[in-house]
């Protein structure tokens, strides 16, 4: 007989679902903390994700200046070099200025670039053009560009003036390499006007006015007309300063009694200092300030004494230039005065003699001493406070217009930074590379052989 009483459970097994709920009850807590840091993990990538770039730190008012100044001598280049190779200039005197427009550009450029980290010179240019930039030729408008050879003269004028309306707010250094940008682009307006044919623009840093009257035949670049900066007392933004005792200054300016230092000034400048100024307080910088002067009033003694004194040994027609030469450092001089002035700078009186070289009026004794003037205008910009950087980039102008005079700036290198020896270096070696790539070029097998 069978039995329907169910079986009884044995007490020695536990009951399988308690045994599964005692397993729950263990294993819970280690779910929810991987389930809780799986959740965080996923919330901060997403957070990440989400979350916008931090802005990217805006560049220094010197970098901006130095990508401004690139955009411009990279777009004259390319501008020049269009020129150079329309069939609508027959003239080989245009097309060689056209060239060594666009040659004199690419130097400056290729520096330019090579002073920014953070960019080469593929980068493409800044889309925010600084005053007096020009616009770079599109398919549309080269016909406009090969057929205007002022388009490119009145760039080149513009890129100038941008370049001088920076100096007031970079550093020293910057100022210095810009302002040798700004006179190689004049001097580079005026050489390929000539070259051209076309008016020659005014020999001045400030932009050009295109409703004004072309400039006469007398401004052209040379020995015979003074730049602006020596026409008269140096200009400035910055007003007259006001000192607490008058400037010492030379007692006379005459070629009779020009400084004579004991060495004639380097025709290379060294680094040049960052911004100082030129207040009366005593400082460091009040001093490298004061030492630019001095080093522009003798360079530019030097230069009155050396012209003088060669006008009374030549005759006729050297004779009248020799006197032009000394007028014209002679008025670098007066402007030298009033900077100095406005600046709260003394200059010391100038000695009664000046010793000259053995081989005064060589070629190479004058190219070497107006590349001495020019060097310390150079060095006064830097040294100088932002308020009276024009004015000293006007006389650097000035000092660049006279060693091109003398065949001191023969280069490309001289002619893309006048009186900026570390920009002149890197430019040379910049060149040499580029002389060594093409070698090498020319000298690799071709595929087919």
């Amino acid at each position: 007989m069978n039995s329907t009483t169910p079986p009884s459970p044995d007490p020695a097994r536990p009951d399988a679902s308690a045994a599964r709920q005692e397993s729950a009850r263990r294993v819970r807590p280690w779910v929810w903390a991987v389930a809780l840091g799986a959740a965080a993990v996923i919330g901060a990538g997403a957070s990440l994700v989400a979350a916008p770039p931090p802005p990217a730190t805006p560049p220094t008012a010197s970098a901006a200046a130095m990508t401004r100044a690139h955009d411009d001598a990279a777009r004259l280049a390319a501008m020049a070099r269009l020129l150079a190779r329309s069939p609508t200039v027959p003239d080989d005197a245009a097309r060689r200025g056209a060239l060594h427009a666009a040659d004199v550009l690419d130097l400056q450029a290729g520096v330019l670039a090579a002073s920014l980290p953070s960019r080469s010179t593929s980068t493409s240019p800044s889309t925010s053009p600084s005053q007096g930039a020009v616009s770079s030729p599109s398919s549309e408008s080269s016909s406009g560009v090969q057929d205007s050879p002022a388009l490119v003269i009145t760039g080149l004028s513009a890129s100038a003036a941008a370049r001088a309306s920076d100096l007031r707010s970079v550093d020293g250094p910057t100022a210095a390499l810009l302002a040798s940008v700004a006179a190689g682009q004049a001097l580079e307006a005026a050489r390929y006007a000539h070259a051209a044919g076309a008016p020659t623009p005014a020999p001045t840093l400030t932009a050009p006015e295109p409703t004004a009257t072309p400039p006469s035949a007398g401004q052209s670049t040379g020995s015979s007309t003074p730049s602006t900066a020596s026409a008269g007392p140096a200009t400035s933004s910055g007003g007259p300063s006001a000192c607490s005792a008058p400037a010492s200054q030379p007692q006379s300016m005459s070629p009779s009694q020009p400084r004579s230092p004991s060495q004639s000034p380097s025709a290379t400048n060294s680094a040049l200092p960052a911004t100082q100024s030129l207040s009366q307080a005593p400082s460091e910088g009040a001093a490298n300030g004061q030492s630019a002067f001095v080093a522009v009033e003798q360079a530019e003694q030097a230069a009155v004494w050396t012209y003088t004194v060669l006008a009374a040994r030549t005759e006729a027609a050297a004779r009248t230039s020799n006197l032009a030469a000394a007028g014209l450092h002679q008025a670098q001089l007066r402007s030298l005065v009033v900077l100095a002035e406005r600046a709260c700078a003394a200059l010391p009186a100038p000695d009664a003699g000046f010793g000259l070289a053995a081989d005064a009026g060589t070629p190479a004794q004058l190219a070497a001493l107006e590349q001495s003037v020019a060097a310390a205008w150079s060095g006064l910009v830097g040294a100088s406070t932002p308020d009276f950087r024009t004015t000293a980039a006007e006389g650097l102008l000035g000092a660049a217009r006279r060693a091109d005079a003398v065949g001191a700036q023969s280069t490309l290198a001289a002619s893309a930074f006048p009186g900026h020896a570390g920009g002149r270096a890197e430019a040379e070696a910049l060149g040499s590379a580029a002389t060594r790539a093409a070698s090498a070029t020319s000298a690799a097998p071709s595929p087919g052989r």
